[in-house]
Order: structure tokens, then C-alpha cells, then sequence
């Protein structure tokens, strides 16, 4: 390469130093100032290419905002509909609880009154049961009390009987 200070101009100017200076350097053999000068092109060409690229990129990110405005415009008013759709469920709903909370309190009124019912008629029947077993438990003392009259009566009459054999004995 030439040691020039010269940066390679940009657009059709510095594509034309470039392919000057290939040529030149092709004609007089001169491979560094032939490659200088595809060197100069290329880098021309990637300065196009890459101002190409950030326009292409600018219209991308500008049309992106339009769109991007496009779709909060839409979601918000999709937002704005579902929130009043769910205004008009909340009141239908709340509706309905006040209605199904009354029929319940209804319900367990009946259901307390028919508890209480139960409660008092198995009370009386636990008390006849308690009466029942008071009376079965007295019987049983009093055959538990003869039992053992009879026991002691037949130990008395055993050991008469063992005294009669022993001394007859």
C-alpha cells in the first residue's frame, strides 16, 4: 500500500480513486496500490451498504412506532371493553349471591329448626335409654345380691357338709 494519509473519499468519488488506483497499480505491477485501491471500493461499498442498512432501519423502528401506537390504540380499547363486559358480570354476579345468600339463609333456618327437632327428640331418648339402663343395672344388683346369697349359702352348707364328714370321718 502507498503510505498516503488520504481516508478514501465516499460515493461515486471514492469508487473512482479506488478503481484508479487498482488499475494503476495493475498497469505498473504495483500489487499493494492494486489492492489499495479494491480496498477503497470495498470500503465505499460497505459505507453505501451500512447508510443503506440504518435509512432501511430508521423507516423499520418509525413504521414499528406507528404500529406499535396502532396496537396500544387497539389494546386499550379492547382493555376498556372487557372491563365494562366484566362491570356488567360483577353486577349480575353480585346479584346472584344476594340471591342464592338468601335462599341459603332460608335453607339453614329450616335446617337449625329441624336440628333442634332431632336434638330434643334423641335427648328424650337418651333419657328413656338412661332410664332403661338404671333399671337394668338395679335388676343386675339384685340378682348379683342373690347370686351371692345363694353363693354364700351353698359355702355354708359346704362346710356343714365338710364338718358332718370329718367328724364322721
Amino acid at each position: 500500500m502507498t503510505e498516503t494519509n488520504d481516508k478514501p473519499g465516499g460515493g461515486l468519488l471514492g469508487k473512482i480513486v479506488g478503481k484508479a488506483k487498482e488499475v494503476g497499480g495493475e498497469i505498473v505491477g504495483n500489487d499493494d496500490l492494486a489492492a489499495e485501491g479494491r480496498l477503497e471500493q470495498a470500503t465505499v461499498d460497505a459505507a453505501a451498504e451500512a447508510e443503506q442498512k440504518d435509512r432501511a432501519a430508521e423507516v423499520a423502528a418509525e413504521q414499528a412506532d406507528v404500529e406499535g401506537a396502532l396496537e396500544r390504540n387497539q389494546v386499550e380499547a379492547e382493555r376498556v371493553r372487557t372491563e365494562q363486559a366484566q362491570d356488567v358480570r360483577d353486577a349480575k354476579l353480585e346479584a346472584e349471591q344476594a340471591a342464592e345468600e338468601a335462599r341459603l339463609e332460608q335453607q339453614l333456618d329450616h335446617r337449625e329448626a329441624a336440628v333442634e327437632q332431632q336434638a330434643a327428640r334423641e335427648k328424650q331418648e337418651i333419657a328413656r335409654a338412661e332410664l332403661d339402663a338404671l333399671s337394668e343395672r338395679s335388676e343386675a344388683e339384685q340378682q348379683v345380691a342373690r347370686m351371692e346369697a345363694e353363693a354364700t349359702a351353698a359355702r355354708t352348707a359346704a362346710e356343714a357338709l365338710d364338718d358332718a364328714q370329718e367328724t364322721a370321718g
